[in-house]
């Protein structure tokens, strides 16, 4: 069965994506082994992907990010089309900013899961809540950041029900009640899911662990290949105080695009 990564990288005037997807692949392709695609809207050409798909994509939002202490351009729209455009059997579809550190995702990648993602969080401080829900019902939220599946009928219906949650968003919206702004994919992500669960909470598509966050207002500095440091301000006993926390060998999401360019320029 013919394996590998996709990444999905959409340049914005504030952040360049493909760099920051060239840096991913790179570190999937040393600690997996797997060759990985890229899908952009500009012509581009990079040693780093063995393969470049273009898919043009004009939607985009605006989100605030503590990191750029502003609201910037944010075009994470498109995904729903993975199934579609993914040139492999068993694909993994990871966001740039998904640092691989390690050889856990061969763990997922050894399994008979058709589709699988994870469906709980650890945030590195300690100071954000770990298992996000969302909405007026509080649903469970599914991290689209990491997700595994196979060219199956089970992956194409989920794939197919969060291009219809895309496509008709403000509707879900209104309809679980959360904002229609900025267009978010784990929640798609979640809603296809619980659709497709009969809407029951399951484990059937969970995986075994969960993603490990690091969220934007904490800073991420690169001190040795594949170790990390999390800096970020804690308060104990009504003072705040600086902390470390040091991550080796350990696949993180640093949501902080600022950070990330920063480890990408000390690669």
């Amino acid at each position: 069965m013919k394996t590998g990564a996709l990444l999905f990288a959409y340049n914005t005037d504030d952040t360049d994506y493909l760099k920051i997807a060239e840096f991913s692949a790179k570190n999937i392709k040393r600690w997996l082994n797997i060759p990985t695609a890229v899908v952009t809207d500009v012509e581009y050409e990079s040693p780093a992907f063995d393969k470049i798909i273009t898919n043009p994509n004009t939607k985009s939002s605006k989100r605030y990010f503590d990191d750029r202490n502003s609201v910037v351009e944010w075009r994470n729209s498109g995904r729903c089309c993975a199934y579609d455009l993914s040139p492999y059997d068993q694909t993994l579809l990871l966001d740039v900013d998904y640092i691989v550190a390690s050889s856990q995702l061969q763990t997922v990648l050894d399994t008979s899961y058709e589709f699988i993602c994870p469906d709980s969080a650890i945030e590195v401080s300690g100071t954000k809540g770990d298992n996000p829900t969302f909405g007026k019902f509080h649903m469970k939220m599914f991290w689209a950041t990491v997700i595994m599946f196979r060219k199956t009928k089970q992956s194409q219906i989920i794939f197919e029900l969060i291009k219809m949650i895309e496509n008709n968003f403000g509707h879900y919206a209104n309809l679980y009640g959360f904002p229609e702004t900025p267009y978010r994919n784990d929640y798609a992500l979640s809603i296809a899911l619980s659709i497709v669960s009969g809407h029951l909470e399951t484990k059937n598509h969970a995986m075994p662990w969960p993603i490990i966050n690091v969220h934007p207002e904490h800073d991420v500095k690169k001190i040795d290949t594949d170790c990390f440091e999390v800096t970020y301000q804690k308060t104990t006993k009504s003072r705040k105080k600086l902390m470390r926390n040091k991550i080796q060998n350990q696949d993180i999401h640093v949501m902080g695009k600022s950070s990330l360019e920063r480890i990408i320029e000390t690669n």
